[in-house]
This record gives C-alpha cells, sequence and structure tokens, in this order.
C-alpha cells in the first residue's frame, strides 16, 4: 500500500519490498492485487462518504453533468468500448462532486433522471 500511495509503478514496488528482505522476491501478480485491492479500498470509502455528504447544488448553482463509458477497446482497434456507463456531477465553483455508475449499465433518460434527482437538490 506504501508503494501504492507513492503512485510506484510495479517495478518499484517489487524493487521497495526487495530492500526489506533480500531472500523473498515479490512477484508482479502480488503487486497488482495490493495495487487492485488499494483502489477498491479508495473507491468504497468513497462512495460511502459520498453517501453522508448530501446532495450538491441549489437554486442559484450550476451543476455540470457528464458522462463517460470506462472499460478497453475491444482488441485494441476503433472506439468500441467495452465498460461500464459512469456519471459525474460538479457543482461549478466547487471541488464538491458525486460519481454513480450507470444500473445495468443503461444511460437511458429514466436512469439519468434518477441518478440526478438523487446527487442534485
Amino acid at each position: 500500500m506504501y508503494s501504492f500511495s507513492r503512485d510506484e509503478s510495479y517495478d518499484q514496488a517489487i524493487n521497495e519490498a526487495a530492500r526489506l528482505d533480500f531472500s523473498v522476491r515479490t512477484s508482479t501478480g502480488t503487486v497488482a492485487d495490493w495495487y487492485q485491492y488499494s483502489r477498491e479500498l479508495i473507491l468504497d470509502d468513497f462512495l460511502t462518504e459520498q453517501d453522508f455528504r448530501g446532495k450538491i447544488g441549489n437554486l442559484n448553482c450550476i451543476v455540470q453533468i457528464d458522462e463517460t463509458k470506462i472499460g478497453k477497446r475491444k482488441y485494441h482497434k476503433g472506439r468500441h468500448v467495452e465498460g461500464a456507463w459512469l456519471v459525474g456531477l460538479i457543482e461549478n465553483g466547487s471541488e464538491d462532486f458525486r460519481l454513480e455508475l450507470c444500473p445495468n449499465n443503461e444511460r437511458t433518460a429514466e436512469v439519468l433522471h434518477g441518478i440526478i434527482e438523487k446527487h442534485v437538490t
């Protein structure tokens, strides 16, 4: 987790672990698993905290909303991306934002309207 928090590459994390104990070699898979675990902890904490912060915006405030698809391009070609739709909402002039994955990976008007109602005053 130390190497993850310092934004070190897998190789740097392996070398750092080797400095602690020269007889043990940490595998890339182990480092990848720890980095993924660290990402999941941060995301879980963010989403839990987000639920307790309440809604953003007010009557005289603009909230910007954007959607993006996160994932990988199929066969690393073209623009087709397999992944999940993510909606981001941020209040103008503020660093307060919300993130929400579209349920069932749908981004219909009804789904987006529900996300907006959930997070915007």
